[in-house]
């Protein structure tokens, strides 16, 4: 297997068809058909649902998990081009993992400002739960990463980034909580038609703020945007961050926790990756928009 027959494959897989992705490819449509075959000879396993009546191609759940993996290889494959091609020369991609908080926009104030001093370095961001963020920043699929400032990150090197984000819940207009204007533990606890972040750390966070109580949701979200969408269509209520509501929303009211609960962020990246001049450039703007020199 190698990575020229995974690109085959993960072509295919975004096209959803064989044809469009063989033209993309610039192959012949019965190449990579034969290709496709001779990988899933190799791995021993189908990859491909066939004889479906729809045309649009599907992957087996061991298709699934190759998708999974070769996108993390082939993304790796060019980081390592990238960084052993430029020595000496300050362009290339930087890959940056974002969890929904304030500090997004002072990440992306920092790459406007590194790409306006070095217009070669591009930038790829992928947002996401902090557990799959922290396993792409293992593999190297990812160079930094974003995390709330209670994550557990020892093996990493970090930077603290300023302001911090205030918990609360995202309630329709007319709920008791939005005329109360806040929400106490009794609250909260109470509260039905609950969505709760599938965030790795949000339990642990809320649950010391209830001195221990857990909560038990009514259903569960991955970004900020799909409860809000929960929340606006009516009946439910969803535990989220300020920076996730917009304070002229009309369909949606964020309701601060009291006691206030308040949650910083860091930055984090592998010990070492920082002597690349592209990651190097990224990390130094970063720092000096937190005030370190």
């Amino acid at each position: 297997m190698d990575l020229r027959v995974l690109k085959y494959f993960v072509t295919v897989v975004h096209e959803e068809c064989i044809t469009a992705a063989a033209e993309k490819l610039n192959v012949t449509q019965p190449t990579l058909s034969r290709q496709l075959k001779e990988l899933e000879e190799e791995l021993g396993t189908q990859l491909f649902n066939r004889g479906s009546r729809s045309r649009r191609i599907t992957l087996t759940p061991k298709g699934a998990i190759l998708r999974r993996r070769a996108e993390e290889l082939l993304a790796l494959a060019g980081k390592t081009v990238q960084e052993v091609s430029s020595e000496g020369s300050v362009e290339g991609t930087i890959y940056l993992g974002i969890t929904e908080s304030a500090a997004e926009a002072l990440l992306c104030k920092a790459a406007a400002q590194v790409r306006e001093r070095y217009p070669d370095i591009g930038f790829e961001l992928t947002s996401g739960l902090s557990c799959d963020l922290a396993a792409a920043l293992d593999k190297g699929v990812l160079d930094f990463a974003c995390f709330p400032a209670d994550t557990e990150l020892s093996e990493y090197e970090t930077v603290s980034l300023p302001g911090g984000d205030l918990w609360g819940v995202a309630v329709p207009p007319g709920n008791a909580l939005a005329a109360k204007g806040e929400v106490c533990a009794e609250d909260l606890l109470e509260l039905r038609d609950l969505l709760l972040s599938w965030q790795c750390d949000t339990d642990k966070i809320i649950s010391k703020w209830l001195g221990g109580k857990k909560l038990k949701p009514a259903g569960r979200f991955n970004s900020a945007r799909q409860a809000l969408s929960m929340v606006r269509a009516g009946g439910w209520n969803a535990l989220c961050m300020n920076c996730d509501v917009s304070a002229d929303d009309p369909q949606a009211v964020f309701v601060p926790l009291k006691p206030e609960l308040k949650t910083g962020s860091v930055l984090a990246w592998r010990r070492g990756i920082a002597s690349n001049p592209v990651s190097e450039a990224f990390l130094k703007q970063v720092k000096s928009l937190c005030g370190i020199h």
